[in-house]
């Protein structure tokens, strides 16, 4: 999908303000809503954008139960965290309720126009370290179990179609099919969805 409306949610204005420029600078015509706390956040997450982009202490509520809350208001908008935050397990925790990526608050536009691009192509931008905390190993012996509507979902990506895509064909909703791919990804080693088809291919899974 094409992103054409974004959510941006910072306390800090001039920070805010940094995103918006660059979002307009690659998005000239997007639609931009901005919310200052969690609790403006979950009100303007009701009404429909194609990214929201969040920071992680805001006023209203703490890091988990604002995002979470997001996430319930707004299952299928897809989250790119702003933070400079260390810590492994929440960010896992996070990922685990199906955040889309993380960017460190010191790094410049290009990085977070990266990693924009890289979920509006469907995937994940997680930090390299948390990779290994994600995948678990899988020796030659230990063949990686996916489920029937996992093997589905990886052979539609096979095929080149995006999650949206894939969630029509399935008669099912696109925040489901996103879970199978994650699933999938983790029991394959697969830090893409591509490499993922690749993989259960190889696998004969597909």
């Amino acid at each position: 999908m094409t992103f054409k409306s974004f959510l941006v949610c910072d306390d800090h204005v001039l920070l805010r303000e940094a995103i918006i420029g660059t979002l307009i600078g690659a998005w000239p015509n997007a639609q931009i809503t901005e919310a200052g706390s969690f609790t403006a956040s979950w009100s303007a997450a009701e009404q429909g954008h194609d990214l929201c982009i969040c920071d992680l202490k805001m006023p209203g509520a703490e890091p988990m139960e604002g995002i979470a809350r997001i996430k319930r208001v707004a299952p299928d908008l897809p989250l790119l965290i702003v933070t400079g935050t260390e810590d492994d397990v929440l960010m896992l925790r996070l990922l685990e309720l199906g955040v889309d990526g993380f960017v460190r608050k010191d790094v410049g536009g290009k990085v977070m126009l990266a990693a924009i691009r890289l979920i509006e192509a469907g995937e994940r931008h997680v930090p390299s370290r948390l990779l290994s905390l994600m995948t678990p190993s899988v020796s030659q012996s230990d063949q990686p179990r996916l489920t029937d509507q996992q093997r589905k979902v990886i052979a539609r990506v096979a095929q080149g179609d995006s999650n949206k895509a894939i969630a029509l064909n399935l008669g099912v909703a696109p925040s489901t099919v996103k879970t199978h791919l994650d699933h999938a990804m983790r029991q394959l080693g697969a830090t893409s969805r591509f490499e993922a088809a690749k993989l259960a291919r190889s696998a004969g899974l597909i």
